[in-house]
């Protein structure tokens, strides 16, 4: 909801959740099913570029009104977007966990 308030604007919201949530279900499938903690980053913004490339495929030009031909050759930058977006949350959120991590018994 804070999303929502701060930005006024219910898609963008839903797109930010969007991203946010294919990075952890990324990182999640990467550490606890396949076991394999070096691979959790790169799974994480893989998962968050795919899916947020299928979301923007299908918003820009149904609710934005961009043409398919555009979206089609926006999608790289879409996808540096969220590269970039996503290797700073995953890595403000890791040292933020292993900051924790020291501190707790």
């Amino acid at each position: 909801m804070g999303i929502v308030a701060r930005s006024g604007n219910v898609i963008s919201a839903s797109m930010k959740v969007f991203a946010e949530l294919s990075t952890v279900i990324g990182l999640h499938i990467s550490r606890n099913i396949l076991k394999s903690p070096q691979l959790s980053w790169a799974l994480g913004l893989i998962a968050r570029v795919a899916i947020m490339s299928v979301v923007n495929l299908y918003l820009l030009p149904n609710v934005y009104g961009v043409p398919y031909s555009a979206t089609m050759g926006l999608l790289p930058l879409i996808g540096l977007f969220n590269i970039i977006q996503g290797l700073i949350a995953i890595a403000l959120g890791h040292f933020l966990y292993v900051a924790i991590r020291k501190r707790l018994p």
